[in-house]
């Protein structure tokens, strides 16, 4: 069985404090909400994990749920900020 990954960078110079921030799946309106102590670093990755073989060992690697979320097909995803702006969005 495989994991749903979805990879998340900053590339900007800052941390980014991920309290009230949100990974959206499009297809079936499924939100992962980023653990309010987490903390993106300048420069670092993310992997945020779906399904039966989803991982969980921070700072690298969030699970999100042991089921699927990802359309095969090529869901869409949506990051949201705390205010509810989009940042980035995967078509």
């Amino acid at each position: 069985m495989k994991t749903d990954v979805v990879t998340i960078k900053n590339t900007g110079s800052s941390d980014v404090k991920m309290k009230g921030w949100k990974l959206i799946s499009v297809t079936g309106n499924q939100t992962f909400n980023f653990p309010d102590n987490y903390v993106l670093k300048a420069g670092a990755s993310v992997n945020i994990n779906a399904g039966p073989n989803a991982t969980h060992n921070p700072p690298t690697s969030l699970e999100w749920i042991e089921k699927y979320i990802w359309n095969n097909s090529g869901d869409a995803a949506k990051l949201i900020d705390p205010y509810g702006k989009v940042i980035n969005q995967l078509n």
